[in-house]
C-alpha cells in the first residue's frame, strides 16, 4: 500500500475563518516500526519555501487509521495545524509528508477553500472521546482511500 494520507478537515471547497484547524493523517504501511512518517508540512499553493505555512503537529491518535491498516503502529498517524495567517479569498492548501521508509516527501492532498471575513474558532475533539451513537468515525477522504485500496 505504501505512503498514503488524507486531509480530513476542513471540508474541501468550504468557507473558513481564520484561525482554523487543518487535520488529517499520513502513514507509510511499509514501515517496520511506527507510522513511517516523521513530519507533515502545510503549504498555501505549490510546494515552495515562500508558500510554507508551517509544520503540523504530528502523532495525533487516529484509531480509524490503525484499524484500517490492522496495525497498532499506525495509531499515531494523525496531524493537526492551526492556520492563522491566510488572506481573504480562494486558496488551495497542500499537505506533504516525509516518509521515513522512502526518505522522501509525498503529497498527502490538496485542500481548496475560501477564507472569508470574521473570526474563526478552533475546535478539537479530545483523543479517546466518544461521540454519541457512533462507534467509529470515518472521514469521507479516508473512506475513499479505503475503497481505492481494496480495488
Amino acid at each position: 500500500m505504501g505512503a498514503r494520507g488524507s486531509i480530513d478537515s476542513p471540508f474541501p471547497g468550504g468557507e473558513v475563518r481564520v484561525p482554523f484547524l487543518i487535520s488529517g493523517w499520513a502513514a507509510d504501511s511499509g514501515s517496520k516500526s511506527g507510522s513511517g512518517v516523521d513530519r507533515v508540512l502545510l503549504y498555501d499553493g505549490d510546494r515552495s519555501a515562500v508558500n510554507l505555512l508551517g509544520t503540523a503537529s504530528y502523532s495525533v491518535a487516529r484509531l480509524d487509521v490503525a484499524k484500517f491498516f490492522a496495525n497498532r503502529e499506525m495509531l499515531q498517524s494523525g496531524f493537526e495545524f492551526i492556520a492563522s495567517s491566510l488572506s481573504l479569498g480562494q486558496h488551495t492548501l497542500q499537505a506533504w509528508a516525509h516518509s521515513t521508509v522512502m526518505d522522501d516527501w509525498y503529497k498527502v492532498g490538496d485542500l481548496p477553500l475560501t477564507v472569508v471575513a470574521g473570526k474563526g474558532v478552533v475546535r478539537r475533539i479530545p483523543a479517546g472521546a466518544l461521540v454519541a451513537g457512533l462507534g467509529v468515525i470515518l472521514s469521507i477522504p479516508l473512506i475513499a482511500a479505503m475503497s481505492k485500496a481494496r480495488n
